[in-house]
């Protein structure tokens, strides 16, 4: 598989701001113990993504959207009360890692899954079995009304 370019060479001004507001977020170097984390430093600014950050899929327009959003959540809802509780840095680096597994697994399962079985097998037979249950539990309790 060809190996896609840098993602600051093909970057619209919008997304120049998202990548910072990942580095600024992701991107904080491990600190030692007992010291606060530190921001990344300035030699990771001119550093691509792919070169800070694992790979979450195989595309890196994804992987900026996806990593916007991990920055985002991390960032407001967890950093908050984590913060708090303990300086250590390394925790935003292991989270990252964890969910780029989890991404890199979910995307290989999705490659090796047969679409048109599991349109044309698969699917009619669960959305009949449904229309089966939803039929049967109507008969048993009545028609909703709505109220």
């Amino acid at each position: 598989m060809p190996e896609a370019p840098p993602l600051q060479t093909h970057v619209k001004p919008a997304d120049e701001a998202t990548i910072a507001y990942i580095k600024r977020v992701l991107c904080k170097k491990p600190s030692k113990p007992g010291s606060l984390p530190k921001p990344a430093d300035r030699d990771d600014d001119s550093k691509s993504l792919e070169e800070l950050l694992p790979p979450l899929t195989s595309s890196n327009e994804m992987d900026v959207q996806l990593y916007a959003i991990i920055a985002v959540i991390l960032n407001q809802f967890v950093q908050t009360w984590y913060g708090r509780i303990t300086p250590d840095g390394d925790f935003v680096s292991e989270v990252v890692k964890i969910i780029a597994h989890c991404t890199r697994g979910i995307e290989d399962r999705l490659r090796r899954v047969d679409v048109k079985s599991l349109l044309l097998d698969e699917l009619p037979g669960l959305v009949d079995a449904h229309l089966h249950c939803n039929h049967n539990h109507r008969g048993m309790h009545g028609q909703y009304t709505g109220r």
